[in-house]
C-alpha cells in the first residue's frame, strides 16, 4: 500500500488462473482506466503452531488431534487452514507429530 497515496495495487486472476474479463475481454476497452466490479475478502494474519494437514485424526465425537512419535494422542484445536497445512492450539512446539496421522492402534 502507498501510504501517502492510499492507494493498494494488486495483480488479478480470474477462477483457475484465467483473464479477470472471462469471455467479455473484447469488451474491456484496451486504453484508458476500466473499473470491473470486484470483492476482495481479507483476512488476518494467523500465528502459530504449523503442522501438515495429514497430521491431523478426528474421531468419532468430533475432536481433532494429532498422533505423536509413542503413539498418544493430542488434542489439538486447527485454528485455520491453507494450502495442505493448519494452524494449531494444543500442541507443544517443537513435537514430533506422525505424517499421515496413523493411529498404531488401528487396523
Amino acid at each position: 500500500m502507498d501510504v501517502e497515496t492510499q492507494t493498494v495495487v494488486i495483480g488479478l486472476t480470474g477462477p483457475g488462473g484465467g483473464t479477470v474479463c472471462g469471455e467479455a475481454c473484447g469488451l474491456v476497452p484496451v486504453t484508458g482506466e476500466a473499473r470491473l466490479s470486484s470483492v476482495i475478502v481479507t483476512v488476518p494474519t494467523v500465528e502459530g503452531l504449523v503442522v501438515p494437514s495429514a497430521a491431523l485424526v478426528t474421531d468419532a465425537s468430533g475432536q481433532v488431534s494429532v498422533i505423536v512419535e509413542d503413539g498418544e494422542r493430542v488434542p489439538v484445536t486447527v485454528v485455520t487452514s491453507a494450502r495442505g497445512m493448519s494452524v494449531i492450539e494444543g500442541a507443544s512446539e517443537g513435537v514430533r507429530v506422525r505424517v499421515p496421522a496413523v493411529d498404531g492402534a488401528a487396523g
